[in-house]
């Protein structure tokens, strides 16, 4: 009968063209566009065309568990993608709106998103230079059902750790017994062994400093050439996008 019906649509759409009314023929709105079709305490909540009440609006459970959207003003649009894994079709729901000024899209069905790193950026995956904005990840641990999330932009990976404590990384692969060092604006920089990592005081001074600060200055050694990794980049919408992190990940579900 699902078979069946689905056909009935796809006949539908052939046949009849999309028109104003509300059909399943109708045309499905672009993350962009400011058409709004229903309401929720906090925010506009658009659907497309594959999602009215006969269809289930997700596929399969979210990660993150959100009542309404996550900040005021966001708005959730359900979009198809294809699972290459699995070869099928599934619709998650994004969420899309400004906070503080800065841009943000968080999909909930893993918690991953992106946050706006420059003044002239609009989360367009084309149009944005890549590595240009924050990106965040969310992971759970199902041996014990924790969860933990990040937030990072070259090699720089700030993060959420399960107990809520936090973590900075920088670069990836070092090389054995080399440091790793940030620097933001000019500040005095700050380092730490490679093996061992940066402190919590440290941690906290480098996120203080980012919330306030400019520019960014990471330098790491990379295996197997002990010579000095320099990457600087602006730290524009960090703030925010460190506020919009903690949000995820206190929303952050087992699975």
């Amino acid at each position: 009968m699902v078979w069946r019906h689905m056909l009935l649509i796809g006949t539908c759409v052939m046949l009849m063209g999309c028109h104003s009314g509300p059909s399943p023929c109708e045309t499905q709105p672009s993350l962009g566009s400011d058409q709004q079709q229903s309401d929720t305490s906090k925010g506009a909540v658009r659907l497309d065309n594959n999602s009215r009440p006969q269809f289930p609006s997700p596929t399969g459970e979210e990660r993150l568990a959100v009542d309404g959207t996550l900040f005021d003003g966001g708005v959730v649009s359900v979009s198809k993608m294809h699972n290459y894994t699995e070869d099928r079709d599934e619709r998650h729901r994004i969420e899309t709106g400004t906070f503080k000024g800065t841009r943000y899209r968080v999909y909930y069905s893993d918690g991953s998103g992106s946050v706006q790193g420059l003044p002239g950026n609009t989360l367009d995956v084309v149009r944005d230079t890549h590595g240009t904005n924050w990106e965040i990840r969310c992971s759970v641990d199902k041996m014990d059902d924790t969860r933990y999330c990040t937030l990072s932009r070259g090699g720089l990976t700030i993060g959420i750790w399960k107990d809520g404590s936090h973590f900075v990384s920088i670069g990836y692969q070092h090389y054995p017994g080399s440091d790793v060092t940030v620097r933001i604006d000019k500040n005095v920089p700050i380092t730490a062994g490679e093996n061992v990592g940066f402190s919590a005081a440290q941690v906290e001074a480098i996120v203080d400093q980012l919330q306030k600060g400019e520019m960014i200055l990471t330098r790491y050694q990379k295996w197997p050439y002990q010579t000095n990794r320099d990457e600087s980049c602006p730290v524009f919408g960090f703030a925010q996008a460190w506020e919009i992190l903690h949000v995820v990940w206190e929303k952050t579900r087992a699975r």
